[in-house]
């Protein structure tokens, strides 16, 4: 299921835009205000086989840390730079980083947590390293009171001189919280990530920017701040030193995972007020087409689309959960009332 809930705007001159209104009211009739409202989508497989598909993503929220980012650089042959960042910190006392040699994990280092805070916090590791085809790092994040735990593993190649830079399909996709993009260089290059939405408006023009030597990248993104929406596209900008300049684009959604995830906690794609909240067509998704891939693995396994089978979920503390299915015809507006009864 897949969610949309981005702004839109009509220019002067343009036809009213077509959309769904809806009244939400109380099992006495009373109108509620402050209703979340999270817009679940179905897609159709128009290409490739779902069947092997698996579930669930990347467990970047730890008992201890929210991991944002975490990454690794070549910078030479001999030493990788090991970067990560956090959104907010529990007891955290610091991060072992571990490396993986032989099928076995060594630490290779240490770097100071900053307890308990609510603040983001970037973090680095220079590694010394034998010159090898493949690296593979993970964070052993421990306590005060000595209980640990382990982030995903990422890993990295040495430094090497690809032919042609490339960004590749992220994976998983869609995802919930957190997916991978991996992309190479091919020369000493400016490089700038952008986020826009199916309609190419600007997200988070800029989320991300460096300089970056040839190579191959890694980059692990938590995108829980973005609403899950109709989709969203991933911009690579890359300016060549003294050389040319050229983009590259890919498609993602983000999704809610409605039956693993508390409504409460989520970002909701429409809130009421005074009793009404509207959804404009013009910001639904449907038809748009989306590459589908695993979490563990890049390799397209199908195409999806996106149907006109919508489901409405509503939350408000004191109120039973609700739920709402519509057909979507984008040519004509509807109006609904929905109640919600008392817990």
């Amino acid at each position: 299921m897949i969610n949309s809930g981005c702004e839109n705007s009509t220019e002067g001159g343009d036809p009213p835009a077509k959309s769904l209104t809806a009244i939400v009211k109380n099992s006495h009739g009373d109108l509620l205000s402050d209703v979340k409202v999270f817009l679940m989508y179905n897609f159709d497989q128009i290409e490739g086989n779902l069947a092997k598909e698996t579930s669930g993503n990347k467990p970047l929220e730890l008992n201890s840390v929210l991991l944002n980012t975490f990454y690794a650089v070549p910078i030479s042959q001999s030493q990788i730079v090991i970067y990560w960042s956090t959104a907010w910190e529990i007891n955290n006392f610091g991060f072992e980083i571990q490396e993986k040699q032989d099928e076995v994990f060594n630490t290779i280092g240490f770097v100071n947590g900053n307890g308990t805070t609510d603040t983001t916090h970037e973090y680095s590791f220079t590694a010394d390293v034998e010159i090898r085809e493949i690296y593979t790092f993970r964070l052993k994040i421990i306590e005060f009171n000595g209980s640990f735990e382990y982030s995903y593993e990422i890993e990295t190649t040495g430094i090497i001189y690809p032919n042609e830079s490339q960004l590749f399909q992220n994976y998983p996709n869609p995802f919930d919280i957190s997916t991978t993009f991996n992309f190479t260089i091919r020369k000493l290059s400016y490089v700038e990530f952008a986020i826009l939405n199916f309609k190419d408006e600007p997200i988070i023009p800029s989320f991300w920017a460096d300089s970056l030597s040839p190579g191959t990248y890694q980059r692990i993104n938590n995108f829980s701040n973005l609403i899950p929406c109709n989709g969203y596209k991933m911009i690579m900008e890359i300016d060549e030193y003294n050389d040319s300049s050229y983009s590259f684009e890919k498609s993602f959604i983000r999704t809610y995972s409605f039956a693993d995830t508390s409504l409460k906690n989520n970002l909701p794609n429409a809130i009421s007020y005074n009793g009404r909240f509207e959804i404009k067509y013009g910001d639904l998704p449907l038809n748009q087409k989306y590459v589908r891939t695993f979490e563990a693995d890049p390799s397209p396994i199908g195409i999806l689309k996106v149907n006109n089978i919508l489901k409405l979920v509503l939350y408000k503390p004191g109120y039973k959960v609700t739920q709402k299915d519509l057909i979507i015809n984008p040519d004509e507006s509807q109006e609904i009332e929905i109640h919600l009864e008392e817990e």
